[in-house]
């Protein structure tokens, strides 16, 4: 988000997301990827520090949309 800019953020619940990597299977752990394009990745033990944001409610393929369960801790 663009700096003074205001934006909306889901804090729980089913949102729309695009995975990066090599997808993420249903059932699994996500975390928003390191660059600024929005994506999501698999979780795993080298990103997983204070980073998890939610549940693969999808099968979502590499660059492909699908729905994740989002909880923020805020």
């Amino acid at each position: 988000v663009a700096d003074d800019d205001l934006f909306w953020l889901v804090i729980g619940g089913a949102v729309p997301v695009y995975a990066e990597g090599s997808g993420i299977s249903a059932g699994l752990r996500v975390v928003a990827d390191a660059g600024t394009d929005g994506h999501m990745i698999l979780a795993d033990a080298s990103n997983i520090d204070g980073e998890l944001l939610g549940i693969a409610l999808d099968d979502i393929g590499d660059n492909a949309a699908g729905l994740v369960h989002i909880a923020v801790n805020y």
